[in-house]
């Protein structure tokens, strides 16, 4: 099977004409061709990595998200650990002022 079906095919059919066409015309034909060819699989090459690219900084995204709300979690969690041990401090110093 021959890398360039079109200019095959358009050869086949012109038949006795394109005997009589100048060789140089299905050469330039072929590498033209085969240059299209190449160009739309580079082209969908980085489509497919563009589209992984993508995929990965998303999921860095949720990540960061995820990791953003863990943090606010613990900084909520550290401030009301704060307050608490505040309210047992001052618990602890009524009770010892109600002791004297």
């Amino acid at each position: 099977m021959s890398d360039t079906p079109e200019t095959d095919h358009l050869e086949v059919q012109l038949g006795q004409a394109a005997t009589h066409s100048h060789p140089i015309l299905w050469e330039h034909s072929r590498k033209m061709e085969r240059e299209r060819d190449d160009a739309l699989s580079q082209i969908a090459q980085a489509e497919k990595r563009a589209e992984r690219y993508c995929q990965e900084r998303d999921e860095a995204r949720n990540d960061i998200i995820g990791w953003e709300n863990k943090w606010k979690f613990a900084v909520e969690m550290a401030a009301r650990a704060e307050l608490e041990r505040d309210e047992a401090l001052n618990k602890i110093k009524e009770l010892n002022d109600i002791l004297r």
